[in-house]
């Protein structure tokens, strides 16, 4: 046992314990149901895994049966799950509690580390007076270890596939444009971010539970991200031409398309000059004219500085964009885009022609009457606005710490765009 010297000292319990197994075959037992089945809980339990879903948003039902004869009924959702690395889950049944559990490689070994934080110091005393947690949760970590020693990786193992993921740049328009291609399937869907953002903060939190069933393109636009910039202003038009010309580049001749913010901008876009190439269209939190936000929006750009974008934004570029220096460009470039910005009329919308899905969230930046108004201009348009702020239904990086950001609005997000599509 571990003790943490953070402020929640009073209601948190940290294991710690180095495994004798590669940190693949440890995850692989951490989230394979056929696996963690086999080893979870305390000594003499045994278990149900009805669900295990796990993607952020997903939900994880299991039911713990007692030596006694009694079930346990333990149902949670995850909310972050990064490969080999972290899973992040809340209990939402008794007792709620958030955990997550990090692994660390060291060589042919593997640290792990179990951080369960409880609501209030009370219920976590509760919790180990009622079910004695910590020695239960010292002995789930001596059964996983004896699960390692004596299971793998004998011939019954079976290890689940991990997904394949294909990144690449294409020459598009003067630009070393980059992309992902995630899962399988015929009909892409292709995902455009937000201004200042990148594949992984835009759609990081979504892109595995849509990927599951749904073959992705994720693309990064004009000096964004991965992609490299050029000599000319950006423009909700010209980043529609650059993503129609890597979708012939890689060719697809009709995708679903997914824009969020900006993206959503650059998404209709696509719909109105490029009808062809669209099957069916989703914009989330998008605008068609500059009266669309909501008040102070665009009186701010006259004195935004770099200092106002987003940490979690400017972590990402600095982490994956091939000139560092080129932060400053793409958020001066980002502004003149919006400053620019020519309204749209009910006209130029009714020349989209695909099946679209608009949404927004109530707390948008907005507003509300627009994104009504646009679902209207569209021809085949429909409308969902669900509880939450800018970019919380997509868990977006600048607002994945909010509790604006809930996987219950997530999952429900996703769930409204797969059924869409």
């Amino acid at each position: 046992m571990e003790n943490s010297n953070s402020a929640t000292k009073d209601r948190e319990l940290v294991l710690t314990r180095l495994l004798d197994a590669p940190v693949d075959l440890v995850w692989e037992v951490w989230t394979n149901p056929e696996h963690i089945a086999n080893w979870w809980g305390p000594i003499g339990f045994t278990n149900t895994i009805t669900t295990m879903d796990l993607v952020p948003g997903g939900a994880w039902n299991l039911i713990m049966h007692g030596p006694d004869g009694r079930n346990y009924d333990n149902q949670s959702v995850f909310m972050e799950v990064v490969l080999h690395k972290k899973i992040v889950y809340e209990h939402v049944s008794y007792p709620p509690m958030l955990v997550t559990v990090e692994f660390e490689a060291r060589g042919e070994e593997t640290f792990i580390r179990w951080h369960m934080l409880f609501e209030s110091a009370g219920l976590l005393l509760k919790v180990i007076k009622a079910f004695n947690a910590a020695e239960g949760q010292k002995q789930n970590l001596e059964k996983l270890t004896a699960y390692l020693k004596n299971t793998l990786p004998g011939p019954g193992f079976k290890k689940q596939p991990v997904p394949e993921i294909i990144t690449g740049y294409k020459a598009v328009n003067g630009l070393k444009m980059y992309y992902e291609i995630h899962g399988q399937g015929e009909m892409p869907l292709v995902l455009i971010h937000g201004g200042g953002s990148t594949i992984e903060t835009s759609f990081g939190r979504v892109l595995p539970a849509m990927a599951k069933t749904r073959k992705i393109i994720a693309v990064e636009l004009q000096a964004h991200g991965h992609t490299s910039d050029r000599d000319t202003p950006e423009s909700f038009k010209t980043d529609a031409n650059d993503v129609a010309e890597l979708l012939r580049l890689l060719n697809v001749e009709k995708a679903d398309v997914l824009g969020y913010s900006d993206g959503g901008c650059t998404a209709m876009q696509l719909g109105m000059d490029h009808p062809g190439l669209v099957n069916k269209l989703i914009v989330i939190s998008g605008s068609y004219k500059k009266d669309g936000m909501v008040p102070g929006f665009n009186e701010g750009f006259k004195t935004a500085t770099l200092a106002n974008m987003p940490t979690a934004l400017k972590t990402a570029y600095l982490k994956v964009a091939p000139d560092p220096q080129g932060l400053q460009t793409m958020f001066e470039k980002d502004v003149a885009r919006r400053v620019a910005f020519p309204d749209l009329s009910e006209e130029d919308l009714g020349r989209i022609k695909a099946e679209t899905l608009v949404m927004a969230a109530d707390k948008d930046v907005v507003r509300t009457e627009h994104t009504v108004d646009m679902s209207k201009a569209i021809p085949n348009a429909r409308l969902v606005i669900l509880p939450g702020t800018h970019g919380s239904m997509l868990g977006c990086a600048e607002v994945a710490e909010s509790k604006e950001a809930s996987p219950t609005i997530i999952s429900l997000a996703i769930n409204l765009i797969l059924s869409f599509l």
